[in-house]
């Protein structure tokens, strides 16, 4: 079965649509920015969403202005 956004309306959501949603994404932060936001993420911020999926703390040290908060703003 493939998700589309008209399984996600209320009126339209069930028990499979949602477990489907939890299978595809869950282990794939990256794609959930991709495909669900509609974001592309630049490196940096991919650096940080699959330390965010892999790690229970992440500590991001860089510059101003890379994006940090509106990466963590995603998940």
């Amino acid at each position: 079965m493939k998700l589309t956004k008209e399984h996600f309306k209320l009126e339209n959501l069930t028990q499979e649509s949602v477990r489907l949603f939890v299978q595809r994404y869950k282990n794939d932060i990256v794609l959930f920015v991709r495909e669900i936001l509609l974001l592309e993420p630049d490196k940096n911020q991919i650096r940080i969403l699959e330390s965010i999926q892999d790690n229970d703390y992440v500590s991001v040290s860089s510059g101003r202005g890379i994006g940090k908060t509106f990466t963590i703003s995603m998940v």
